[in-house]
Parts: C-alpha cells; structure tokens; sequence
C-alpha cells in the first residue's frame, strides 16, 4: 500500500490558521464564546507541552492553529473607538489621509485616514476609507496624502449591502462617492515626508525620469513598470486590463524577481558563495520595496524572495512553499483583513501555482525551445490560477492572455533593465532612456492595437462565486499529475534498488 504524502508542516500549519481567519471574519461570535476558545487554545497549548505522542502533537498543533486563526479573525471584525465610521455624525467632514491602494477598474481609492480636520478638528483618527472617484483615482499613487470632504448622510449610499459587507471584511467600515471638488491633493508621495532619506531618493529617481524621458506617456509606462511611481492614463490601463497584462504595469512579485535576476548578475563578477549571495540580497531586496514605497503588492513579494533567501543563508534547505506560506502568516498576523483583499488572493494563488503548476504546463510544449516552453508553461499556470478570481472581482476574462503574456513580459523585463541602467550608468545614461523609450513605445502601440481586437477580453457578471468553482477541477488535475509523478518516481527508485541487488541482470553469461 503506497504511503500518503502529507503537505509541508509550515504550509499545513498556515493553510489551517488561514481557514481559521474566514471563519472568524465571516461568522461572528459573542464575547463568552471567543473566552471559552481563547481557553480551549490555552489548554491545547498546555497539552502539546506535555504530549510526546507525535499523532496527538500533530493533531494539538494544528487544533490550536485553527483556532488561533479563528480568534485573529474575531479580533479583526472589532472596530475601533477611533475609527472614522464611529465619528460621522451628521454634519459634513473634511478628513486627511493617506492613499493605500487603488482597487484596479473600479475607480475608487482606499485611503488611511490620519484626522478630521473640519469641522471640529480631531487628530489621531484611524480606519479605512474607501472613495470612489471614477476615472480621477489612476491619477493618485500610493502614499499620496489627500482631503476629503464627505458627506455622512449620503456616506455608503449607492453602494450594494453585499459590497460594503465585504469590504467591511478588509477592514473598510466607511465608503463614499465624491465629486473632484470634494477630493484634494494635498502632497505627493515624495513631498509626504521629505526630510527621510527614502522618500528624498524615491524623489531624485522620479525627477531622472522626468528629465530623460520627456514623453509622458513613455515615462509613465518605464516608472509604473520599474518602480512604480506612476500609472498611465486610464484609456491605456483600460486596454491592458483587456489582454489580460495590466499586472505589468503594478510592481509585484514579476518585478521582484526582475530585480532579484539583475542583482545575481551585478554579483557574478565578485563569485561570492550561496549563503554570502543570499545575505547580500537580503538589504538589495529591501531597498527595492522602499524605492516602490512599500507597496502591499511589492511588500508581499518581497517577503516571500527575503525568507527564500534567509533559509539559504542560514544553511537551511529553502522550499519556496514554505517561504510563501511564511510571508501569508507574517502578514496576516499584522492584518487578517488581507485574507478578503483581491490583490492578496491574486499573489498566493498565482504564485502558489507556479511553484507547484509550472513545470507541469511545461511538458505540454516539449518540442519547443526551452525558454519558449518554459515562459507558455509559467504563463498558462499564472493565467488558469487567477482567471477564476479576475472573473470574480472584475467581471473580466481575458482571452489573448495566454498568446500576448510570453511577450510582454519579457518585454516588461527589458524595460525594467533599461530603467536600472538608467539609473546606475551615468555614462550611458541618456542611450538607456532612449532604448527604455523606445521599448515603452512598442509597449504601448502593441497594447492598444491588441486590445482593439473584439476576441480581447469576455466580460461577465462579477461577484458569482460558480466561477470560484473552477478551482476545484484544477486543484484535481494538479493532484493527478502529482500521483503521477509519485509513481513514477517510486518506479525509477525500484528499478535503481533491482539493479543494484542484482548486477549481474542483463549481462551476457
């Protein structure tokens, strides 16, 4: 009887914490229940300490993780007393905050609010507001500091009961709909905080854009591209979201490994050792997530590669399920609201995909060059993981992905590199921005025309979870090959133990 492959403890341990962080959130519980599990896991606790049976240690553990995960979850449904939802009142506010994140095709900002400035002001103010802005909200970065004016009594108006209970679920208990005039810049990232050494370079590295690459709409596809720093014009994001590509123009987990690949060539020359190597990416990586403003998408990424290469410096086998599972733990630690996030989903699922899915997909293109093989591989593995999401959150299916991803990111890739040598080679500096101009032009000419085409995207009803369904036949398929590839394994480890034992097989007398 074959054996039983059980998951990675540390991913088995996060999965059940996870799984305990959407009970929590979606089932509130009384006060008196959260105290009896709140005893429960100290008693399991207790347990684990003097159980030495590994059956009943492995059963306690993950017992205690679920509910563990279950009171995080409780404990973030609480809504501050200093939350904005709690200080409305009637009369009209005029709050200050800061950009979060914009929420890609529904043209709304989430902003952290910092205070209420009119009309009685109140500083130390917190919570989460999510503004709808329309086409106005691609124009704002994060760490962008604004103003809003906001109506309390037609706060939420408009707005589905569903929608706001999911957004309530990340932590956003106040939405509305403004008009420009109620909305103000009041500074840019860069200028939020001048007198850090961060946000001076950030600075100096987006006034190198404006100087080298006068183009607007070139800069803003090499800085969105690079670091982040600016988005393009709605009409433009408006067609990569319907080839399918607009991932490209947010600085994620792509671009951390972008930049990881070009720091392993910066320090090919010097011929430093695995663990030195993976020591000295460790603050490169950092700095880069500063440079792109730590942003949710690049802090996630940023994690994952930094516990990758910690357990190589640290002589510790590095599997990178286990790094994905350590960075989803850490941040929902620090905020259970992420689990419901649609760009916190779109990372582990796409990701967790390619770690288990790509080499997979690969063998249906044998025959092809190998970076040809392996770039479909990758892009039909990232591509089937996030389709059933990105019909659900955005009503959108596109079909030209799988045909135009192994092009543009590449693509994507060049003009990352462009941008790097831009700023690192003063000596070449004005022939890099030329060559990132041009890339960025074929970029944008080939977008636009590509999604001018009518078989682009296929739009659908959003919010329908049937499409959340599809992952159970890949989940299936995934399960499939990997017993495939069990047996086959365990074959050649077989034949390898018989010729072993028997050497003289096969030979002629």
């Amino acid at each position: 009887m074959r054996e039983v492959s059980w998951p990675e403890p540390l991913v088995t341990g996060v999965l059940l914490f996870t799984a305990g962080i959407g009970l929590g959130t979606w089932f509130p519980l009384p006060a008196a229940v959260r105290f009896l599990l709140l005893g429960g896991a100290a008693l399991l606790y207790f347990t684990l300490l003097s159980e030495r049976k590994a059956g009943i240690g492995r059963f306690g553990l993950s017992g205690l993780l679920l509910l563990l995960g279950l009171l995080h979850g409780q404990n973030g449904r609480l809504v501050s007393e200093r939350d904005l939802s709690r200080l409305m009142g009637t009369r009209p506010l005029v709050v200050r905050g800061t950009v979060l994140e914009e929420l890609a095709g529904e043209g709304a900002l989430v902003i952290g609010v910092k205070a209420i400035e009119a009309p009685t002001p109140r500083p130390e103010v917190s919570g989460r507001l999510l503004v709808s802005l329309g086409e106005s909200a691609g124009l704002l970065a994060a760490g962008d500091q604004v103003r809003v004016r906001l109506d309390p009594l037609a706060a939420g108006r408009g707005f589905s009961t569903e929608y706001r209970n999911s957004l309530a679920r990340r932590g956003i208990h106040t939405l509305a709909r403004v008009v420009p005039a109620d909305f103000s810049l009041v500074a840019e990232a860069e200028e939020a905080a001048r007198s850090g050494w961060p946000e001076r370079m950030r600075s100096s590295i987006r006034r190198l854009f404006e100087r080298q690459v006068p183009d607007e709409t070139r800069r803003s596809i090499m800085a969105a591209v690079s670091f982040g720093f600016q988005r393009p014009a709605a009409p433009l994001r408006d067609g990569f979201q319907r080839l399918g590509i607009y991932h490209l123009l947010v600085v994620s987990g792509l671009h951390v490994a972008y930049f990881n690949y070009f720091f392993s060539l910066l320090l090919l020359p010097f011929r430093p050792g695995p663990r030195l190597r993976s020591i000295l990416h460790l603050p490169a990586l950092a700095l880069y997530a500063m440079l792109c403003g730590f942003s949710a998408p690049v802090l996630r990424a940023t994690l994952m590669a930094g516990f990758h290469h910690l357990g190589i410096a640290l002589n510790r086998e590095s599997r990178p399920l286990n790094a994905i599972s350590l960075a989803a733990f850490v941040l929902l630690v620090r905020d259970p609201g992420q689990l419901f996030e649609p760009g916190w989903q779109l990372t582990f699922v796409i990701t967790a995909a390619l770690i288990l899915g790509a080499s997979r997909c690969r063998q249906l293109f044998e025959g092809l060059p190998g970076w040809l093989s392996g770039t479909l591989g990758a892009t039909l593995a990232g591509q089937a993981a996030g389709l059933p999401l990105g019909a659900f959150y955005f009503g959108q299916v596109p079909l030209l992905g799988l045909i135009v991803n192994p092009f543009f990111i590449p693509l994507a890739g060049l003009l990352v590199l462009e941008s790097f040598l831009m700023i690192l080679a003063p000596w070449g500096r004005e022939l890099f921005a030329a060559a990132g101009g041009l890339l960025s032009a074929i970029f944008v000419e080939l977008a636009s025309r590509l999604a001018e085409w009518p078989p682009a995207s296929l739009q659908v009803p959003k919010g329908n979870p049937v499409y959340l369904l599809l992952y159970l036949p890949l989940a299936a398929l995934l399960i499939l090959s990997r017993e495939r590839d069990t047996i086959r394994t365990a074959g050649a480890q077989n034949a390898k133990e018989d010729d072993r034992d028997n050497p003289g097989n096969g030979t002629p007398g």
